[in-house]
Parts: C-alpha cells; sequence; structure tokens
C-alpha cells in the first residue's frame, strides 16, 4: 500500500476527476498521462503543499494521505464538512496554473 492516496473518481458522489491528456512530451516531466480536475488544498500553518483533496462537483473533501501526521492533521478539515479552514488559516487550491486562493468571504469560510 502507498503512501498516498490516488483516486481520478470523487469518493462521495462518483464523478470522474480525470482531466485532459498531458501532452506526450511533458509526460515525464508531470508523471501522469493526464491532468486532473480534483482540488488540491493547502492549509499552510499545517504543511507545504496540498494537505486534503476536494471536488469541484459536491464540495466533498476526502483525505490525501494513506496514514501519519499529515492525516490526523487534515481530519478536521475533511470532516468539517463545508467549513474550509479554522480562524487564521488561508487555504489555496493548487490547479494547473499554480496555487490560487480559494476566494471565499470570511462569512462563506466560517459558515457551516
Amino acid at each position: 500500500m502507498g503512501y498516498e492516496t490516488n483516486e481520478e473518481t470523487c469518493p462521495l458522489c462518483g464523478v470522474d476527476l480525470q482531466g485532459p491528456e498531458v501532452p506526450e512530451q511533458s509526460q515525464a516531466m508531470y508523471g501522469a498521462t493526464h491532468f486532473s480536475k480534483k482540488i488540491g488544498v493547502e492549509v499552510p500553518e499545517i504543511c507545504d503543499g496540498v494537505l486534503y483533496w476536494q471536488c469541484p462537483a459536491c464540495g466533498g473533501r476526502w483525505h490525501r494521505f494513506l496514514d501519519g501526521v499529515f492525516r490526523k492533521m487534515a481530519e478536521p478539515y475533511v470532516r468539517r464538512g463545508a467549513r474550509v479552514h479554522g480562524a487564521g488559516f488561508e487555504p489555496t487550491q493548487r490547479k494547473a496554473g499554480g496555487l490560487q486562493p480559494l476566494g471565499l468571504s470570511r462569512d462563506q469560510a466560517h459558515a457551516g
């Protein structure tokens, strides 16, 4: 069993998350044949990188890591439902164009 999850189907709503094909000349650099539509959510105060995944279709969240300290740290965020982050955290989402803020207002971020 590996260290990270690698679903390309949302485990909550079942939508296909496989994106377009990576150009053949770039596949070795990306280590993949296709891009992904899943959103990688970062919580900079916890780790430098994606902490958990989020579905762009249903908004559901699931763990990136199968076990270990980062899985335990992600648990409140994955379990929290509509609440994306806690006070003071500024999660970002990793997409093909780099990191982008989630763009939630303070009220939206704390609703739930």
